[in-house]
């Protein structure tokens, strides 16, 4: 008689269900507080605001339209510093853009 537990137990072993899949590409911490500073400088400064690696220079980039100037952005970074540990706010790049809304 052939001993079948020791067979039922190796195969359990070997066939163990699939591990999930993550979705997407992996996100790095950096690359998350980049995101989350975006979010919190949109909140206080009232305009959209981006916050991108520019690979050309590698440097993170905020960039956004009207709203407050580079100053007050900055001040607005300093003071959510503590919830993006990961970016350093004196290195990152200030790009403030501007539409002229009367168009004839």
């Amino acid at each position: 008689m052939r001993n079948t537990s020791t067979t039922t137990a190796v195969t359990a072993q070997t066939t163990s269900p699939a591990q999930p899949r993550s979705r997407g590409l992996v996100m790095s911490k950096r690359a998350r507080s980049a995101r989350r500073l975006a979010s919190l400088l949109t909140t206080k400064s009232g305009t959209y605001v981006r916050v991108y690696y520019d690979r050309q220079i590698r440097r993170y980039r905020v960039v956004w339209t009207n709203g407050p100037d580079a100053a007050q952005m900055f001040t607005f970074a300093v003071q959510a510093a503590g919830d993006v540990s990961e970016l350093d706010v004196a290195t990152l790049l200030w790009d403030r853009g501007t539409t002229n809304n009367n168009h004839k």
